[in-house]
């Protein structure tokens, strides 16, 4: 027998900004209170489903637990600290949907500044990349492994200079797009 309850279309749009909040929060703090050391370990422990109970037992410093820890690193380690920015979004965006705020503006020049963040990191890891260094998992960068693939890609496609060109000017047009 299945129980049916119908939630009438205003309680299912607060019930996503609330929860939208919520994760954003945790995982904006996750994000702040990220220690590479714990959570690396954390990650260690990590290795399969069977050990789950075991982590119950582990020392965390992350204020978001075992999530926390483990939804920050990768966090960090795909965009690096660009990363910070995305539970920013999500609460407003969260409080737009639950509050029928107008935050266009806003959310808009925080995708911006996000962007911006990772083609920063992409420009500034132009010079490794071209000397053949590899992305550290360990290392928070700015813009993490996303800006380091994309650096890989656009020397090959375009070459150092033209990737600095590139790379500056979409700078450039991010920066008066935000303002």
């Amino acid at each position: 027998m299945k129980l049916k309850i119908k939630l009438p279309e205003k309680y299912k749009t607060e019930i996503l900004g609330v929860l939208l909040i919520s994760v954003s929060f945790l995982v904006f703090i996750s994000l702040l209170t990220y220690d590479t050391e714990n959570d690396l370990a954390v990650l260690r422990e990590f290795k399969s489903i069977g050990v789950f109970f075991k982590l119950f037992s582990f020392q965390v410093e992350n204020q978001g637990g075992v999530f926390g820890a483990i939804i920050s690193f990768i966090l960090f380690v795909i965009f690096g600290y660009a990363a910070i920015l995305l539970p920013i979004y999500g609460i407003l965006y969260g409080s737009k949907i639950l509050f029928k705020f107008s935050v266009n503006k806003v959310s808009t020049n925080i995708l911006y500044l996000f962007l911006f963040l990772l083609d920063l990191g992409l420009v500034l890891n132009l010079s490794q990349v071209s000397q053949g260094f590899g992305f550290q998992i360990g290392k928070v960068t700015l813009g993490g492994w996303f800006s380091f693939l994309t650096a890989k890609i656009f020397l090959k496609i375009f070459g150092l200079t033209g990737s600095y060109t590139i790379g500056i000017t979409i700078l450039i047009l991010l920066a008066v797009l935000a303002t």
